[in-house]
Parts: structure tokens; sequence; C-alpha cells
């Protein structure tokens, strides 16, 4: 085995970690409307435990669109929408089903983010 083969394991969890780090920012944005960093940081974790990473992952990109849509001046509403229909079409899921599921997973965070402002 050689030394590239033995250190590529490494290699992708340490490439996981930092993608990891960078894909909380649409949770963390969307949590920030509602809670300090430091109870974001503790939702995210609390979400992700729960949820899963690729839930997470799903529900990230979602917020992290939703909230540049939002900056951009569209609506809450529009904006979720708008967001959700494009993740829907990239992973090839329905729309109706993509939007039951990140519900579930809205709940999960608020409910989170309650739970570690202590709500």
């Amino acid at each position: 085995m050689t030394q590239t083969t033995r250190s590529l394991p490494w290699l992708l969890a340490v490439a996981l970690l930092a993608g990891r780090a960078q894909a909380q920012d649409g949770v963390a944005a969307m949590c920030a409307e509602l809670a300090s960093p430091d109870a974001c940081a503790c939702a995210s974790e609390a979400l992700l435990s729960e949820i899963g990473p690729q839930d997470f992952d799903l529900y990230d990109t979602i917020g992290g669109d939703y909230v540049e849509r939002m900056a951009r001046g569209e609506s809450r509403v529009d904006a979720w929408n708008a967001a959700s229909a494009t993740a829907a079409a990239e992973a090839g899921i329905a729309p109706r089903a993509l939007m039951s599921r990140t519900n579930e997973i809205g709940a999960a965070h608020r409910a989170a983010i309650d739970t570690c402002t202590g709500s």
C-alpha cells in the first residue's frame, strides 16, 4: 500500500469536515433570525444528530438559497418556495414530497433552537 493510498481516507475525512463547516451556513443563517450564534451552533448540532447528514445537507442547501433570495428582496414565502423548487429539481424529488420532508425538518430545527435557547 502506498503512502497516498493510506492517506486517502484521512484526506477524505478532512474534506468532508471542511465541507460540513461551510455547509452549516444556510442552517445557521435561518437560525440567526431567532437566536444567538452560540444557540444556533447548538441547534445545528442537535438537528444534524436528529435528522442525519443527508437531510441536513438538503435543508442547508435550501436554507442558503432561501436566505440569499430574501437578501435580494424576495418575500419569505416566495424565497422558500423558489429555493425548495430548485433543490427538488436538482435532487429529482417531487416538490410536494420535498416540502413535506422540509416541514418536518423545520419543526425539528425550531425545537432544537427552543431547547438551545432555553425557551
